[in-house]
């Protein structure tokens, strides 16, 4: 009994752990088709819209954390920019107006807001947590690199939502600043249809950080799987759960319980079952991430979850021990009563039959 309610509980914690993760995924969904629709008006309706102009990557040393700004891909950089397209781009920056506000709420975390124009240009606000005034620029070197090859229409964020034509989740990727990074984006558009994307991109240290704290008793491991059976986030750093941009497919772990209970958790389900792992056997509950189509999956040893039925076991058995011997003391105490007595029923009817007699 005691094991099943512990399985019922890890259950119920991995659920909702998933539950939150997932909540806080479709957040930035919510955010992106905001983003979307904000970008799309603006673009169905230039005429309303004054000129602005933002800071050029290509024109300043240095940009800093939270400045919005424009790039143009090598390609357009390399033709000019001007006429319609300048007027255009002029226009568009008024789409600062909502990158800006939106930016805030994700100060804590290390981001990038922006729009992406299928004519070569995109507008961003970076946003580097920690001290105020920080490049956006990781090095030098990373600078040098972004400005010669950054094409925003090359990004996988950028092909799937056009290929899509709705709100996406990439699977983990490397982005320019050497973080392993996750991106939520949707496709925008003008008066001739599809413009670009608007998209929400970050490092997801954060997300790691989550599944670390997730993790359950002494023992516990936990994991997120794609939908592709690869471990793209996880509290431990080495052996078949570690993450990896290269990860394998769990689903062909020669491990057979670890197989199965990974396709399951690509199917969506959610269970507790005995898996092995590294050669250690484990408890495995999992549970669906729909939003962004993840398994979150938490690992706690078995010995870890046999430890309070056995002690429950125990503790009934001290229990019953102390029962029968209360109840043994208490017999022995009423059958000596139940003897004296008796003795003397039989003495008084020897005495009274004698004189009845």
């Amino acid at each position: 009994f005691a094991g099943k309610r512990t399985r019922a509980w890890l259950r119920t914690s991995v659920e909702n752990e998933a539950a939150h993760m997932d909540w806080e995924l479709s957040v930035n969904g919510t955010d992106v088709q905001m983003l979307a629709d904000s970008l799309t008006l603006l673009m169905q309706s230039q005429d309303k819209y004054g000129m602005r102009q933002l800071v050029n990557t290509r024109e300043v040393p240095d940009i800093a954390t939270g400045t919005p700004y424009v790039h143009y891909s090598p390609q357009l950089a390399a033709e000019g920019v001007g006429g319609d397209l300048a007027a255009e781009i002029g226009r568009a920056a008024n789409f600062v107006d909502v990158l800006i506000p939106m930016s805030k709420s994700y100060r804590e975390y290390r981001t990038s807001l922006f729009a992406a124009s299928r004519k070569g240009y995109l507008i961003c606000v970076d946003i580097i947590p920690g001290e105020p005034g920080q490049s956006i620029y990781p090095s030098a070197a990373a600078k040098k690199a972004f400005l010669e090859n950054f094409d925003a229409r090359q990004r996988p964020w950028y092909r799937l939502a056009q290929d899509q034509g709705g709100i996406i989740y990439t699977d983990v990727y490397l982005g320019e600043d050497g973080h392993l990074e996750l991106a939520c984006a949707a496709p925008y558009y003008d008066a001739d249809g599809f413009a670009g994307v608007v998209g929400i991109g970050g490092s997801i240290e954060d997300l790691q950080r989550q599944v670390r704290k997730a993790s359950i008793g002494k023992t516990g491991i936990s994991f997120c799987l794609d939908s592709k059976g690869r471990v793209v986030l996880s509290s431990r750093g080495e052996g078949v759960l570690a993450p990896g941009l290269q990860g394998t497919d769990l689903r062909e772990n020669q491990e057979d319980t670890l197989a199965e209970a990974a396709r399951r958790m690509t199917a969506g389900e959610s269970d507790v079952v005995k898996v092995l792992v590294d050669g250690e056997e484990y408890y495995l509950a999992f549970a669906p991430m729909p939003v962004i189509g993840w398994s979150f999956g938490a690992l706690i040893g078995r010995e870890e979850v046999l430890v309070p039925a056995q002690e429950v076991t125990a503790l009934v058995h001290e229990e019953m021990k102390d029962f029968y011997d209360i109840l043994n003391h208490n017999f022995e105490g009423v059958a000596g009563k139940v003897l004296l007595l008796l003795l003397l029923l039989a003495l008084a009817a020897f005495f009274t039959s004698g004189a009845l007699a």
